[in-house]
């Protein structure tokens, strides 16, 4: 305690009551209309009037305001709050409907209270009226001008009501804490300070006691907390790795009135909802709460029904239990756990931790819409297995994780994706993720109530019946000694006597003999299907030019009587150029093996159709080129380069003269400037998404290099789409921004596009080609100044804009 003593001492001077001014970050306003705006002042009792006149002297003592005229006006309000001072406020209703918004993303609750969680020591840091510590430009001084019923004022500081002034916070906080983020989490004007150890949490506390200092802020001591292991944050007492309820806040749930209003309805699901991940099924509880939501009057009277009166008491009694969740960690697996009723379905997110306890981190839950309600068993079962992956993205993308349930859905759902397209869909939208499914046998072992739909499985055996398994539509086979159809050989009276184990066909089809032909340019690969739910082996179509026989196949044909003609057959190459070999046609009869593990064996037999063999793959020529490393292009021989000794120097003399066309980097091309032409539309702003840890850190690295590289730069800007990380091929990620909303107001232009064919049919007739391929082609095109705003898009770092 004695350093963290005199830690506070050293950096006395940044706790004050009165605000401080920062240097880091001006409010400024731009309108979208010249049109000024004024409102006459309130009407107010005296006793309101010496409030106002009080705190007017007060803001004036401070510096925060000055008296002056504007043709710019907004009336002065007082606010008053049951238990709290009155709060005095201007109304800027008018001025922000012609402000033009500055986008800037807010933090997210959630990923905060998370963080702060997990740490053993947090202390939380309170600025002194947060607002006021920003300072106005000259300009946005003159619009945010406000009245009184005793005078006029302009303000000198960041006002509460402006439209952008949380934005702006938030940005203040961001270039303050920049690079803090593994122990400093900001939420608008609170900062909590986390860490695992006494000696880092010190040094944490200085390192950000400095830079606030730096940026000649204040903090007020009364509402700050030092180096404590459990604190109250942003409606959480978090700490020691796990975090519940506020007791303030769910004191105010459990006083909340019984509705008798929708506007009452929808004020205590919207503070019973603040705590719905600590509630399992929230939204099915609430489902009576809802339904009496619906219809065309918002503020009308309710119908309050037994099920409402039991969904509100329901609610209130499942915080009065002080529910706990606890942080997650990215070290371990997650665990999945779904359950599905009549009502609607839940989730839970848990963990193990290293003595095998399992603790929940959140609870989901969703109210069946009336469509979903008619799904079968199966189908909400799936439902809610989709579900609560999708919402759960954030924690288990780029992870293995388990999911459990009682009814081993996607086990079906795997095996009949063909049969159903919802199911085709539901397991297209789960193939991103890495996971194992467990059928969970017992649901008492786990956090999710027994609510199923399911009746008690009755334990009475059943008298045995014996059922003929009959066949339908079925192709008998045929034997391949005589031709008569249903038999095979070692059955049929007119073929020699053959006992069945060596029956040749017996003999192939019960060892599975499927020949294989090696070719690294053509591979072949054999495949499983399902034919009317019975399981076949087929010979995929790899789009091979030809396919390359062995000479065991070759014997074989030849054996069953094919007769094979010899022809040429011209090859054209990647390069363009064309090759001639020979090769052997002949006309093969395709049959598919339905059943392996019968008795009888069905085929399918397939029209003649030629096919085309060779004895040997023939030597194709190409001249290719290799990268080893970025931005270095080498030559190497390979057989039957065609390139002559002195084409080579050439070549290598004319690549050195335009070096510089090689090199990364460089100035955007001049020929051609991006528009982008959305009319007068309004501009568009979509948050950012939240993205894991592991992404996070991969998204700050792509955006220091296209900062380094000038391609874009930070920004304010109306508009705002969010970034997406896509992974390739080679397992890299690549930064894609989500411009939906943005291409829905742009006017498309037009310009025609190359043919791919006649791109192909020129380069077959010559005899020489080079490909070249831009680096980051999209890069070097120049966005026009009047549009780069446009093309804003936020992360958690931050707004920025293309250049």
């Amino acid at each position: 305690m004695d350093r963290l003593r005199e830690l506070l001492s050293k950096y006395s001077k940044c706790f004050s009551n009165n605000p401080g001014l920062t240097n880091l970050v001006e409010h400024e306003i731009q309108l979208v209309s010249d049109q000024p705006v004024r409102t006459k002042p309130y009407r107010m009792s005296h006793r309101q009037n010496e409030i106002l006149k009080n705190e007017i002297n007060r803001m004036l003592k401070l510096g925060i305001i000055e008296v002056g005229e504007s043709d710019y006006m907004s009336p002065m309000i007082l606010v008053e709050v049951a238990g709290k001072e009155p709060r005095p406020c201007i109304d800027y209703r008018k001025l922000n409907g012609i402000i033009r918004t500055e986008y800037f993303p807010l933090p997210n609750i959630e990923e905060r209270v998370e963080k702060v969680s997990a740490a053993k020591f947090i202390t939380v840091l309170d600025l002194s009226k947060g607002y006021w510590q920003i300072p106005l430009s000259k300009t946005a001084q003159r619009y945010a001008a406000f009245c009184t019923s005793f005078g006029t004022y302009r303000p000198l500081r960041m006002s509460f009501g402006l439209k952008n002034a949380p934005y702006f916070f938030s940005k203040l906080m961001a270039e303050l804490l920049n690079g803090l983020e593994d122990f400093v989490v900001p939420y608008l004007d609170d900062i909590a300070i986390f860490s695992d150890t006494w000696e880092s949490h010190i040094k944490h506390m200085e390192t950000v006691l400095q830079r606030i200092k730096r940026a000649k802020l204040t903090i007020k001591p009364s509402k700050c907390k030092f180096a404590q292991q459990n604190v109250k944050f942003l409606g959480h007492i978090v700490g020691q790795g796990f975090r519940t309820p506020s007791e303030i806040k769910v004191q105010a749930v459990l006083e909340f009135p019984t509705p008798c209003t929708k506007t009452q309805i929808r004020a205590f699901l919207g503070i019973a909802g603040y705590y719905q991940k600590y509630i399992n099924l929230f939204s099915v509880i609430a489902a009576p709460l809802t339904d009496a939501l619906k219809g065309r009057a918002k503020k009308g009277e309710i119908k309050w029904t037994t099920e409402c009166e039991n969904a509100f008491r329901e609610l209130k009694g499942k915080l009065i239990d002080k529910p706990v969740l606890y942080a997650p960690n990215f070290e371990r697996e997650f665990i999945v756990q779904t359950d599905a009723s009549n009502a609607g379905m839940g989730a839970v997110l848990t963990q193990l931790t290293e003595q095998g306890e399992e603790h929940p981190i959140l609870y989901l839950s969703k109210k069946f819409s009336e469509v979903e309600k008619r799904y079968c068993t199966t189908e909400k079962e799936c439902a809610s297995i989709v579900f609560a992956i999708k919402r759960l993205h954030y924690y288990l993308d780029g992870n293995s994780f388990l999911v459990m349930t009682d009814h081993n859905p996607l086990v079906w759902l795997n095996r009949n994706v063909s049969s159903n397209p919802r199911f085709m869909r539901w397991a297209l939208a789960l193939q991103p993720y890495n996971f194992r499914i467990v059928h969970r046998q017992s649901r008492r072992e786990t956090g999710i109530p027994s609510n199923s739909r399911r009746n008690p499985i009755s334990k009475e055996r059943i008298p045995e019946k014996k059922i003929v398994d009959t066949k339908e539509d079925r192709t008998p086979v045929s034997c391949y000694g005589c031709g008569a159809p249903g038999i095979i050989r070692s059955r049929c009276h007119t073929c020699n006597p053959v006992q069945q184990k060596d029956d040749a066909l017996s003999s192939s089809l019960n060892q599975s003999n499927f020949y294989s032909f090696s070719s690294e340019r053509n591979p072949i690969s054999i495949i499983q299907i399902s034919i009317c739910n019975t399981e076949a082996a087929v010979c995929a179509d790899t789009s091979a030019t030809h396919s390359v026989a062995g000479e065991k196949l070759y014997h074989l044909l030849k054996q069953k009587g094919l007769n094979f003609e010899e022809k040429t057959m011209q090859i054209t190459l990647a390069d363009g150029r064309t090759q001639t070999t020979e090769i052997l046609t002949t006309s093969v009869d395709i049959r598919i093996v339905l059943d392996l593990q019968r008795k009888q064996w069905y085929f399918t037999e397939t029209s003649h159709r030629k096919y085309n063999f060779v004895k040997a793959p023939p030597n194709i020529n190409a001249l290719l080129t290799v990268d080893p490393e970025p931005h270095v292009c080498q030559f190497r021989k390979n057989e039957g380069t065609h390139l002559s000794l002195p084409q080579r120097e050439e070549i290598n003399s004319l690549l050195e003269k335009y070096e510089e066309c090689f090199q990364p980097g460089g100035e955007p091309t001049p020929f051609i400037e991006h528009r982008i032409n959305t009319r007068n539309h309004l501009p568009v702003a979509v948050p950012p998404y939240r993205m894991n840890p592991s992404k996070k850190e991969i998204l700050k690295q792509e955006i220091d290099r296209l900062l380094s590289e000038g391609i874009i730069k930070e920004c304010e800007s109306p508009y705002a789409s969010p970034v997406v990380l896509i992974q390739k091929p080679n397992g890299t990620f690549r930064i894609c921004i989500k411009y939906r909303k943005l291409n829905e107001i742009t006017v498309a232009d037009t310009y025609p596009l190359p043919r791919m064919y006649d791109l192909l049919h020129q380069a077959k007739l010559t005899p020489f080609m080079s490909t070249l391929d831009l680096r980051a082609g999209y890069d070097q095109v120049k966005v026009h100044v009047e549009d780069q705003d446009k093309t804003a898009f936020v992360c958690p770092f931050g707004t920025y804009r293309f250049l």
